[in-house]
């Protein structure tokens, strides 16, 4: 984690690392992703279930998966080369949903 405003250093005196603050994943972490299209659910480390009603993105980090919604995953995560993603459908993974 480092922190988001530019400048700001996240070691204290003591060479300790602070824990406070707003902070952000290191942008050289990649981590895996798959957009799973349509109506589904998602039971991961939420408080709760996750309901996605226009598809999600699954997100593994750190060995954990999480629910993200398509519009926040579009705007809060960068392809591998630093670039936006600009389709689900077609920059990430998608899960082929053929089960009858």
């Amino acid at each position: 984690m480092t922190p988001v405003a530019a400048g700001q250093t996240s070691i204290s005196n003591a060479g300790m690392m602070e824990g406070y603050g707003l902070m952000k994943r290191d942008d050289r972490d990649i981590n895996q992703a798959v957009f799973v299209p349509g109506n589904f659910e998602f039971e991961g480390p939420a408080v709760s279930l996750q309901k996605f009603e226009d598809g999600g993105v699954i997100v593994e980090q750190g060995g954990k998966m999480r629910g993200v919604q398509p519009d926040i995953f579009m705007r809060t995560y960068r392809l591998s080369d630093g670039s936006p993603i600009s389709s689900l459908s077609t920059d990430i993974k998608t899960l082929s949903n053929t089960a009858e």
